[in-house]
């Protein structure tokens, strides 16, 4: 498919937006172009002025980590990888972190200044609307149709494409653009693999264990109380070693079914045996401490 679409910022103020969910990859991408500033502006960090450059936004780790509900190493290695695909360009201090995306200009400047006027209204001059006593010749009318805006964004868009094409050895960097249609495959590919697998079927799941790396469904969690006695040991089990380990599932369920149970067994296994070992220690030593008392007391009454 060729061609592309626009997203407007209101769509963040949608309950589909909103809905509280660990971000995918995609979602996260689409999250850093709704932040980007479509003019350059300053503002106030910890007393200090910044400026901040059209396409570019001040944020931190921390604060994306809690927007996308992921662990924080994960958000620093996805910003790496954006980085290596030259999608962004970060920037940290001990402040705050600066992200910019790359080649803003070349999709988004060009509609910036139509797009702020559209929200703001279109005045319509219509000749056509006369009474019989009005002296009135023309009547302006604001219209904010936002299906009329859209349509006419298209239009201005179709054309300055075409005029873009033709001048395109001028204009464009063709390294660049190579590498901004790799990254679009490659968004589509995620938006595909992703928005189906997980975002629907994380949906019906809820997270449990001290750090919530299991997701479980409802009926998954029933049966696991119906045949396990110890299923808060084995959800425990699987969720330190996600934390620990960094791994990745499909189905937690049948990762419990089918390893954490034997898992869980040889670790209790090998916990009762070293307590036995203990035990059985403790015994041996109190032996050889009673003996021991026997002779001294029997060296004492010889002595007397």
């Amino acid at each position: 498919m060729k061609g592309w679409i626009k997203l407007h910022r209101k769509l963040q103020e949608h309950w589909i937006w909103n809905e509280k969910r660990k971000f995918s990859k995609f979602e996260a991408w689409i999250y850093i172009l709704f932040q980007a500033n479509h003019q350059d502006k300053k503002i106030m960090i910890n007393g200090q002025l910044v400026n901040v450059k059209k396409g570019e936004f001040v944020t931190s780790e921390v604060r994306l980590a809690e927007k996308w509900d992921w662990d924080r190493k994960i958000v620093r290695k996805f910003l790496t990888t954006l980085e290596n695909e030259n999608m962004i360009t970060k920037k940290s201090t001990s402040k705050y972190t600066s992200i910019t995306v790359e080649n803003w200009d070349l999709y988004q400047n060009e509609e910036q200044q139509k797009e702020q006027e559209m929200d703001k209204g279109v005045i319509l001059e219509n000749e056509n609307i006369t009474t019989k006593k009005s002296e009135t010749k023309y009547t302006s009318v604001m219209v904010e149709n936002e299906d009329l805006c859209q349509n006419r964004e298209h239009q201005n868009t179709q054309e300055k494409g075409q005029q873009r094409d033709n001048k395109k050895d001028n204009k464009v960097d063709t390294n660049k653009n190579i590498k901004n249609v790799k990254n679009d495959k490659k968004n589509n590919n995620i938006a595909v693999s992703e928005d189906k697998s997980s975002i629907f079927a994380k949906a019906n799941k809820h997270k449990y264990g001290e750090y919530k790396n299991v997701s479980l469904k409802d009926e998954e969690l029933q049966k696991l109380k119906g045949e396990y006695q110890n299923w808060e040991e084995l959800i425990t089990y699987l969720d330190e070693y996600i934390e620990m380990k960094g791994y990745k599932a499909k189905s937690h369920y049948l990762c419990i079914k089918k390893w954490v149970v034997e898992a869980v067994k040889k670790k209790n296994n090998y916990t009762l045996k070293e307590e036995t070992n203990k035990t059985e220690q403790k015994i041996q030593y109190e032996e050889i401490e009673y003996e021991n008392e026997e002779e001294y007391k029997k060296k004492i009454l010889e002595k007397g």
